[in-house]
């Protein structure tokens, strides 16, 4: 029964979420107001409130992350190295949020970028996210939370890059389109050339030191 309860719920908010998109793309996301998307998708304002907590939220509600960060925690036990985790759960979702839904993603995104309390909010939710995954994996690994935090605050630093540098390349007629999976190598690699910097900043046997 709880399993019905959830699908349920996760497309009352899909419907009430694609129905605020198509308002804010009709006529601007300061011009909407919650009481207006509530009228259009047939559902009470409380109800819109109580899923998304604000207008700000109909845009930063992914329905992917829940599913993402299942994938990841189901991950942590195994001992598997957490990179190699992250990509492997994000290899779940990655065709359907970046191909199959590009469209309400590319338009979340713009919104993200247009709107400064759009981005407060979005901070706040990834906070949040990465409190959470921090915690399992300090507990999965036995881990010292400070530790934990860091691991999970540089993937998801890397992810979020990934994801900002896709939609502006996606977003500009000048720039061929490539796979999501690409920009996220690209993070990831990035990443990891960072530690090995750090690494061989730390080496007592450099010559410059």
């Amino acid at each position: 029964m709880a399993g019905l309860r959830a699908r349920k719920k996760a497309a009352a908010m899909h419907q009430i979420q694609t129905t605020a998109l198509a308002l804010f793309a009709e006529r601007g996301f300061d011009q909407v107001t919650i009481e207006q998307v509530a009228e259009a998708a047939e559902v009470s304002p409380s109800t819109v409130y109580r899923y998304f907590g604000t207008k700000e939220g109909l845009v930063i509600h992914d329905e992917y992350d829940d599913r993402l960060l299942a994938a990841v925690e189901q991950r942590l036990p195994s001992g598997m190295p957490m990179l190699q985790a992250a990509l492997e759960a994000l290899a779940e979702i990655s065709d359907e949020h970046f191909e199959l839904d590009r469209g309400p993603t590319m338009h979340r995104m713009r919104l993200t970028m247009e709107h400064p309390s759009i981005q407060a909010a979005g901070a706040l939710k990834v906070a949040q996210l990465s409190a959470r995954t921090a915690e399992q994996l300090a507990r999965a690994r036995g881990m010292a939370i400070g530790q934990a935090r860091v691991v999970v605050a540089s993937l998801m630093a890397a992810f979020l890059t990934a994801v900002v540098n896709w939609y502006l390349d996606e977003a500009s007629p000048e720039v061929e389109p490539r796979d999501f999976d690409e920009y996220l190598s690209d993070a990831f690699v990035g990443l990891a050339s960072v530690g090995a910097e750090v690494r061989m900043g730390d080496d007592p046997g450099r010559s410059d030191r």
